[in-house]
């Protein structure tokens, strides 16, 4: 009882402070988990909304696209139009050539008239290309939007690393949680160990196991199973002592990040603590064994006396006269019967040789095993020796709950992100919005475009017809007015000007748009 030493163990307050702690950080921990799933699907539907808007805004990109090379094939279809001019005017110069002066007042209604409807026209050629700004602007905010979808798309980024890194802080936090389990668990077995030593010492110095190892024969292999296990269990008490070194070094090395090595090392440790455990047990076993030996010696004591009991019977039966019918009559009366008792003895005298053989041999290995076991005092106390000196692990424990202290005030808060999140997702509808509301816009100004293209059309049309008819007029005797020519000529000549003006703003404002979409689909 006295050979070994306690192992000092932790204080039961500040082991319950300390649990109380870990489950107060693993609620937390939990929490964040939760926090953390939430936010992942958020981030997961925003991610969703972010591909949608992009690939309208693709698919809208591309129909502007479509509209301006649409619009661009028609520019090049109007050019007919300068040429439509040229030979209106020509037909102009030829009406003036031909015409008579008694038609000249008969045409002045009709010049008046042709000359209004040119200025219209040319009214209606220059109207178009003041919604330009508009759309102008409209897609300089749809560039806007892009660049929002980009910083949105930043900012998700930043997002997922800041996940991440929590995520790795969780993984820490349960690494030294299941770290300080473990250590309390080493206590634990520690103080079990000492407590089964203290009571192997105490079964091997009775003087009653003495008395039986020195009496019973049969305990020799019960004592080379106990040596066996004695050494074994030295040879496990130096692997342990050993890897306890080894993995304060490494605490000592790596205080925050040695996680698995450490876990690793003390997992081994605990494997060699419960089989070290189950060998005690086997020890302690080892009392009943003995038991069950010593009847058997007894059996063996009873065998022997039966024996001797017999030779006696058969020395007497041996030593009788032949005559003496009176004393012997129950041992002569029936030879078979004597010669079966001769047998027996026969065999059972060569059982006790060969048992009384077989017990000087155990006689024998009981002085060799008990020498053994008079080594094994020195061997527990130097047993006991090594485990007093393997050093408290209080102050890692206590660097460990300082440390956890650390990583619970380092875990960030998820409000912040959920109202980004929030201030995100309003602002990617805002932005589709937009997006659409541009579409809608170049769509009304396609269909403005093309209506003031078939208004032209139709207007020459129809100035070509009446040049036509008034081509196909008899020439007659008097002149044409030279003021009705005048105004012909300065609207004709006003309506190639508003053409060529029309013509040109709009190719600008076309390669201002083709510059716009190039530089959104570059984003």
């Amino acid at each position: 009882m006295g050979l070994f030493k306690k192992k000092q163990t932790i204080d039961p307050v500040e082991f319950l402070v300390l649990r109380n702690e870990l489950v107060e950080l693993k609620e937390r921990l939990d929490a964040a988990e939760q926090s953390k799933a939430s936010l992942e699907d958020r981030l997961s539907s925003l991610a969703a909304t972010t591909m949608v808007l992009s690939s309208n805004a693709k698919s809208d990109t591309a129909e502007i696209v479509e509209k301006i090379e649409s619009l661009e094939h028609r520019i090049e279809n109007s050019l007919d139009v300068g040429a439509k001019v040229d030979e209106l005017h020509q037909r102009v110069i030829d009406v003036e050539q031909n015409a008579g002066a008694g038609a000249a007042a008969e045409l002045q209604p009709r010049l008046a008239e042709l000359s209004q409807r040119l200025d219209d026209v040319a009214e209606l050629a220059a109207a178009p290309v003041a919604p330009d700004d508009e759309l102008a602007g409209r897609l300089d905010a749809l560039t806007r939007s892009a660049q929002t979808v980009e910083l949105l798309q930043q900012q998700i980024g930043q997002l997922n690393a800041r996940i991440s890194t929590q995520a790795d802080l969780a993984d820490q936090v349960t690494a030294l949680s299941d770290r300080i389990g473990l250590l309390q668990q080493r206590n634990a077995d520690s103080d079990r160990i000492s407590q089964r030593l203290d009571e192997l010492a105490s079964l091997a110095g009775t003087e009653e196991l003495a008395e039986r190892l020195a009496l019973l024969g049969q305990r020799v292999t019960a004592t080379e199973e106990a040596t066996r296990l004695a050494t074994e269990q030295a040879a496990t008490r130096a692997e342990l002592i050993e890897q306890l070194a080894a993995l304060q070094r490494r605490i000592a090395e790596a205080p925050a990040p040695a996680g698995s090595a450490s876990a690793d090392s003390t997992a081994a440790l605990e494997a060699r603590l419960t089989e070290l455990d189950a060998q005690l047990q086997q020890q302690a076993a080892l009392a009943e064994r003995l038991a069950a030996l010593d009847e058997q010696v007894r059996a063996q004591a009873a065998l022997a006396e039966r024996v001797a009991a017999l030779d006696e019977r058969l020395a007497a039966v041996a030593a009788a006269p032949v005559g003496h019918g009176a004393g012997v009559t129950g041992v002569t009366g029936d030879p078979a019967a004597i010669g079966s008792v001769t047998s027996d003895l026969e065999r059972l005298r060569q059982v006790v040789e060969l048992r009384s053989a077989d017990v000087a041999g155990l006689r024998e290995l009981i002085e060799v095993r008990s020498a053994e076991i008079a080594e094994l005092p020195g061997r527990l106390a130097e047993l006991d020796a090594r485990l007093g000196a393997i050093p408290d692990r209080g102050g890692e424990i206590a660097q460990l709950q300082q440390r956890i202290g650390e990583l619970a005030a380092s875990v960030p808060d998820t409000a912040g992100l959920q109202q980004q999140l929030a201030s995100l997702s309003q602002r990617m509808g805002d932005t589709e919005e937009d997006a659409r509301t541009a579409l809608r816009q170049a769509l009304a100004i396609d269909e403005r475009i093309q209506n003031v293209s078939t208004q032209l059309a139709n207007q020459l049309s129809e100035l070509s017809r009446d040049m036509d008819s008034l081509a196909e007029r008899q020439p007659a005797g008097g002149s044409v007015d030279d003021e009705a020519l005048q105004s012909l000529r300065s609207g004709q000549v006003k309506l190639a000007a508003e053409q060529a003006r029309y013509e040109i703003s709009f190719r600008e404002d076309l390669a201002a748009l083709a510059e716009q979409v190039r530089q959104l689909r570059g984003r």
